[in-house]
């Protein structure tokens, strides 16, 4: 399966190259605790009227990734309809940027460090601090902690494609 979806991301790149949505393209292969991490620099314009959220973090300090399957959806040419966000602040910090940027914030599932965000109350944003996972013995069912980069949040997450970060 990693195969196919280097083999496919590969392709996809192939045909980026050489249009304005392309910048460009360089790699770092690090066998860091098993992993490979190919760093891809492509614009991807269907999520740019997204990024907002993003500035809104960067202005107060912060790290912001759009992540998971809005950034595969956008790269094959599909508008994404769920955007999230990974961020190295905490749900307190979320909380704080965005009451003071005069967002409506909702703490349904701070817990899990994830607070959802919203400037109209028509579209939410999801923003989730960077999260790792601990199992315990006998158990398939994680403990939730979290993550100190972008990288350790990106190993968890269920599929190759899906473990993906536009900034």
């Amino acid at each position: 399966v990693v195969e196919m979806c280097a083999e496919w991301f590969i392709e996809k790149i192939e045909e980026l190259e050489g249009s304005e949505d392309f910048y460009t393209v360089f790699t770092r292969i690090s066998e860091e605790e098993g992993y490979q991490t190919c760093l891809v620099k492509i614009r991807l314009a269907l999520l740019d009227e997204h990024c907002a959220v993003c500035q809104i973090l960067k202005k107060h300090g912060y790290q912001c990734f759009i992540v998971g399957g809005a950034g595969r959806d956008a790269l094959l040419g599909k508008t994404p309809h769920d955007i999230d966000f990974a961020t190295d602040a905490t749900p307190n910090e979320i909380r704080e940027v965005f009451d003071k940027e005069g967002w409506f914030v909702y703490p349904t599932g701070e817990k899990f460090g994830t607070m959802p965000v919203t400037a109209d109350k028509i579209t939410f944003y999801e923003i989730t601090t960077y999260r790792g996972e601990k199992y315990q013995r006998k158990s398939r069912k994680p403990l939730v902690t979290f993550a100190k980069s972008i990288f350790d949040d990106l190993k968890r997450r269920d599929f190759t494609i899906n473990a993906m970060a536009y900034n």
